[in-house]
């Protein structure tokens, strides 16, 4: 996976702050976004993909599991920058740099159709950023038995 880095743009820092809750601590972590001014662009090829919630906005975020090529997963999650239920083999994901809040997602290519195995019992108590990278050993042990390659 290459993982670069760049500025905030001055659109996407307003629309942190203007997306930002009233309260708790993802205010404050809005506000250390756009001080951290640095956006991490993730570009990986997907193998496989899950869909975590099978329900969707507007009563749960989106939040999809992808293992990519080079045997690692990306953990997206989010109300509003994954809209599409299509996928595809190339993706670029942008992050906030220090929360990895995702900022926005696309995906281009052959497609990639969702998994047919539910996997969502197995990530209700699951926790990570908005896009997170990991390996097998991060992910419920369920899911890694269940999900092995024959």
């Amino acid at each position: 996976m290459k993982i670069e880095k760049r500025k905030l743009s001055a659109e996407e820092r307003s629309r942190i702050l203007r997306e930002r809750p009233l309260f708790g601590s993802g205010r404050k972590t809005a506000r250390a976004d756009v001080e951290g001014d640095e956006v991490e662009m993730l570009c990986f090829s997907s193998r496989r993909v899950w869909d975590l919630i099978e329900c969707g906005p507007p009563c749960c975020p989106r939040a999809l599991l992808v293992e990519t090529d080079e045997e690692e997963f990306v953990y997206l999650e989010s109300w509003s920058a994954l809209r599409a239920t299509d996928f595809q083999r190339r993706c670029l994901a942008e992050r906030a740099a220090g929360s990895h809040r995702l900022l926005s997602f696309r995906s281009e290519g052959e497609p990639v159709e969702l998994e047919e195995t539910s996997v969502r019992e197995w990530f209700i108590d699951f926790s990570a950023a908005e896009c997170a990278v990991l390996n097998s050993a991060d992910l419920p042990d369920e899911f890694t038995k269940a999900t092995a390659a024959p």
